[in-house]
């Protein structure tokens, strides 16, 4: 059986995993999932990554490095030389997508939860020097993520006051209508409709009734407490971060002035913790906005190296798409 290991840091490594099994069914998906603090800088990763992958070396796996960001080409250029018998396969963006929705001098903006600095920016203009990136600051939205306290509301509010969205007049794409648990049923189950004719029930019959009602009363309060405790945990963990940093933007090389606030044409998710959070990301941007994980990219990248040709029922010039 055709085997390929997933080597990635905590959750986004745990993502990558997942598409890979579910997507390809006939090969066998070995994690090795490297939850120890994140590294200092791309040396490092590399070092831990050659410790982690060292019982693979003599077998001859295909290697998926899941970690979009810690691993430059130049790190995957070494890893071949050094272990010639495997293939690697790395997350990568698809400059041929990218131009396909933008066009010349558009916004895109790349969301990640790598903090931004000088060097990734430079990566990125070398791609495409013909754009304007711009990069958020969401090094904070990796742990949100990882802890299950990530919302949608956190995620428009950081996201809207760096592109200045227009805010939705509706909260998740539901009316508010309050808290509490009379909120909760307003919402979920609505008002009982009127019955013309009172059904005559047995004392039986109404005994039962009283204790679903009174099931029904304790369970929505559990309910009630559970999500006032999650809102107090995530406002505790919203208190502990650290603020967040303007954003960065590198104009393209034929611009001279940028007019504000930006509208990118293109959001581009490079981690792989951010695919969950793609149809909120897609809300919050709108219709203008075209949101891009280039997941199909990776998994074409896998059959290939994979021998497995054709998987994927792609014509071989939409390989890089």
């Amino acid at each position: 059986m055709l085997r390929v290991v997933v080597y990635g840091r905590g959750r986004a490594g745990e993502v990558v995993a997942e598409f890979l099994e579910e997507e390809l069914g006939v090969v066998e998906v070995v994690r090795v999932i490297d939850y120890a603090p994140a590294p200092t800088d791309q040396a490092e990763w590399e070092e831990r990554a050659e410790r982690n992958l060292a019982r693979f070396w003599t077998r001859g796996v295909t290697v998926v490095l899941s970690d979009y960001g810690w691993v430059s080409s130049e790190i995957v250029k070494r890893m071949r030389r050094r272990h010639p018998r495997h293939q690697f396969v790395r997350l990568e963006v698809s400059a041929g997508k990218v131009r396909r929705y933008c066009f010349e001098n558009c916004v895109v903006a790349a969301l990640s939860t790598r903090e931004p600095c000088e060097a990734w920016g430079e990566e990125l203009r070398g791609w495409l020097p013909k754009l304007t990136w711009a990069l958020p600051d969401g090094k904070s939205w990796g742990r949100l993520i990882d802890q299950d306290l990530m919302t949608q509301e956190i995620l428009a509010r950081d996201l809207r006051r760096d592109f200045g969205l227009e805010v939705d007049g509706t909260k998740n794409g539901a009316e508010d209508v309050g808290g509490g648990p009379e909120g909760v049923m307003r919402s979920s189950v609505g008002r009982p409709k009127s019955v013309g004719v009172r059904t005559h029930l047995t004392l039986a019959q109404t005994i039962t009734l009283e204790k679903h009602r009174v099931k029904l009363v304790a369970t929505l309060a559990k309910l009630t407490e559970f999500e006032q405790s999650q809102a107090k945990e995530r406002a505790a963990q919203l208190a502990q971060r650290e603020p967040r940093q303007p954003m960065l933007v590198w104009p393209s090389e034929d611009t001279d002035e940028l007019a504000r606030p930006l509208r990118p044409a293109v959001v581009l998710l490079l981690d792989p913790r951010l695919w969950l959070w793609r149809t909120e990301i897609e809300q919050i941007f709108g219709w203008q906005a075209q949101v891009l994980d280039f997941r199909k990219k990776l998994f074409r990248d896998t059959c290939v190296a994979l021998g497995l040709l054709g998987v994927d029922g792609k014509a071989g010039r939409e390989a890089n798409r």
